[in-house]
């Protein structure tokens, strides 16, 4: 298999288990350099030593999405380390408990909004975010933004779901 991603910057929110380590693995195995980013430490450590033993580069940045400053530090070490950001896979989704939906409270509702459907839309902005693509502004061509939808969220709204 060719590395076809050599050179690319691969950011993927909620990385630490399921869909988004999976990702995570296959971009690494295509070459791309990947920053790993969700809520759990332990979980994310794994999956680095993962793409790590096998070869990839890798950073690992616990992030909660629905923060923006935490959003902020995970851009700004990103760009420390590789330099930009060439792919974004919004994979970070949750879904509040199913049998408790009788008692889901207003910021259960707006947890739910704020990861599944507001992050989605900031972090697409993120590749231009960096300043090495900022000024370059070519970048804007090679900037790759790919969404996946979170598979804790499917029966919630996704702004792939609202075009």
């Amino acid at each position: 298999m060719s590395n076809s991603l050599t050179d690319q910057v691969a950011l993927v929110t909620g990385a630490s288990r399921g869909i988004g380590a999976g990702v995570a693995r296959k971009l690494s195995s295509q070459g791309a350099s990947v920053v790993l980013a969700a809520r759990s430490r332990e979980a994310l450590a794994e999956v680095a030593a993962e793409i790590e033993d096998a070869g990839g580069a890798v950073l690992q940045v616990p992030t909660d999405v629905s923060d923006p400053q935490s959003m902020d530090e995970l851009l700004a070490k990103t760009e420390e380390r590789f330099g930009g950001l060439h792919i974004l896979i919004n994979n970070a989704g949750i879904l509040p408990d199913a049998k408790r939906q009788e008692r889901l409270t207003m910021e259960d509702w707006q947890s739910t909004l704020n990861v599944n459907l507001t992050l989605p839309g900031i972090c697409r902005l993120a590749p231009f975010r960096c300043s090495s693509n900022r000024e370059d502004r070519s970048s804007t061509s090679r900037a790759r933004r790919l969404t996946i939808r979170p598979s804790a969220s499917a029966p919630t709204a996704s702004p792939n779901q609202l075009c």
